[in-house]
């Protein structure tokens, strides 16, 4: 991956990663979900943007994880227009 960056997500059959480290010969990367549907050798996509999660009112006393997705009662969805 020459042109990543430290920062940036990707993606892996579906499950996301943060770019944390750049090394000559590998790449570092935390999962945010389940690992044991990646191995090694697996295409990673770099999604060319930097880690984003929502943030505002509509998220006022809800519990989310790191990628802004609700946990307390994934059936209700998050009203993102209200979210800056």
């Amino acid at each position: 991956m020459p042109d990543a960056a430290m920062g940036e997500m990707v993606d892996i059959h579906g499950v996301k990663g943060l770019i944390l480290n750049i090394e000559p010969k590998f790449v570092k990367v935390v999962i945010f979900g389940d690992d044991s549907l990646i191995y090694q050798g697996d295409i990673v996509v770099k999604e060319d943007n930097l880690m984003l999660a929502p943030v505002g009112l509509s998220l006022l006393g809800k519990t989310v994880d790191v990628l802004g997705n609700r946990l307390d009662k994934p059936s209700e969805p998050i009203d993102l227009s209200t979210v800056t």
